[in-house]
């Protein structure tokens, strides 16, 4: 278990002035990440993330669901320690691309998952959400609850990355509208 998530935390690439890996890759996060995410693996996200992977099993069984099964492995390696990342579209990452999650295939592929598993997990992140949430030291598992359970309806063509890439892709292309904005009025 150790292995996958170092390997999984080694991939996550990390913005300028986020985080700086360590010697074997890992991203470092914040002391209050890591807290969250240890209280979050021994009261309960071991068994989400156990769930996540046993879905990703099932659909790389099949020869429909093969294709689906790495993305959900990755989401399901993330239910594991998710404090300190997000779950976000690959085009915000990485923009102009045209992979796996859009067009008429992303589509197809996300409501075969939705039938196959996402309806399943979804429905359980959100009432785990609701559950976490009545006391107040829950509130951030039931955030985290509430991200994946939105995850889980759709996660074809999403990708994990630390919440400091997610905050400047979206600062990088809110600057580059408003940029087009403003060329848009001069004319």
């Amino acid at each position: 278990m150790a292995f996958l998530l170092s390997t999984h935390l080694a991939e996550r690439s990390e913005p300028a002035g986020f985080s700086k890996p360590d010697p074997k890759g890992c991203t470092m996060q914040s002391p209050l990440s890591i807290a969250l995410n240890i209280i979050w693996f021994v009261l309960g996200g071991f068994v989400v993330g156990t769930l996540w992977l046993l879905a990703a099993g099932v659909l790389a069984l099949s020869v429909i669901g093969a294709p689906l099964a790495p993305g959900v492995f990755r989401i399901g390696l993330h239910a594991y320690w998710p404090f300190g990342f997000e779950v976000v579209p690959r085009s915000l990452i990485e923009p102009g691309t045209d992979k796996l999650g859009s067009g008429a295939w992303g589509l197809t592929a996300n409501l075969v998952w939705f039938f196959a598993a996402g309806l399943w997990l979804g429905a359980l992140h959100l009432l785990a959400a609701v559950a976490s949430c009545v006391t107040l030291i829950g509130i951030p598992a039931g955030v985290a609850h509430f991200k994946l359970g939105i995850a889980a309806f759709a996660p074809v063509g999403k990708v994990v990355v630390p919440k400091g890439l997610a905050e400047e892709a979206r600062r990088r292309i809110y600057e580059e509208a408003m940029r087009g904005r403003q060329v848009t009025q001069v004319k």
